[in-house]
C-alpha cells in the first residue's frame, strides 16, 4: 500500500458530457508522481465509486481473493469491486474517463463530490451524497452500531 501520499478533504467536481471527471488540481501532482496518473475506478457497495492509484488497488484486489469465495457476501464484493474495476489514465488536463457502467451504477450525471479517503477517493453523485448525509444526521451515525465500530478509534 502506498504510504507516502494521503488524500484528504472534499471537492465539488463535475463530470462532462463525455463522462470525464476532472481530478482536483491539488491531487494531480501526487497522482502523477505516485502512479503516473494510472487509476483504478470501481463500484462500492454504498453506491459510490472508489478511485485508487493503481499501486494501491493491487493489495485490495489480493485481499478480496484471500477470503473464501464460498461465502456469498465475499462473492458479492468480489463481483462488485473486481468485476467493475476499470483502469483509467489521467489526460494532460487531469481528467479521467469514467466508464458508462460505473457512472450508471453510481448515478453520476454531472455534479459530484470527491472525498479523499487516505489512499483512495470516494466519488458520489452530489444529490445521492446529500441523501446519505441526511440519513446519517437522522441517527445512523451515533447509533449503537457506529459506536461499536469506532470503539478503538482515538480522536
Amino acid at each position: 500500500m502506498m504510504n507516502s501520499i494521503s488524500f484528504r478533504g472534499a471537492s465539488n467536481v463535475t463530470v462532462d458530457a463525455k463522462g470525464r471527471l476532472g481530478i482536483p488540481s491539488r491531487y494531480r501532482q501526487a497522482l502523477d508522481e505516485s502512479c503516473k496518473g494510472k487509476l483504478i475506478v470501481t463500484a462500492d457497495a454504498d453506491g459510490c465509486l472508489l478511485i485508487y492509484p493503481a499501486p494501491s488497488w493491487q493489495p485490495v484486489e489480493e485481499a478480496l481473493f484471500q477470503e473464501p469465495s464460498t461465502d456469498k457476501h465475499v462473492r458479492f464484493l468480489q463481483r462488485l469491486m473486481v468485476g467493475h474495476a476499470t483502469e483509467c489514465e489521467m489526460d494532460s488536463q487531469g481528467r479521467v474517463l469514467l466508464a458508462s457502467p460505473l457512472r450508471e451504477y453510481a448515478n453520476i450525471k454531472k455534479r459530484g463530490i470527491l472525498f479523499g479517503q487516505r489512499h483512495r477517493f470516494e466519488l458520489w453523485d452530489k444529490a445521492r451524497w446529500e441523501q446519505e448525509r441526511e440519513r446519517g444526521a437522522e441517527g445512523k451515525i451515533g447509533s449503537k452500531e457506529s459506536e461499536e465500530a469506532l470503539k478503538n478509534v482515538r480522536f
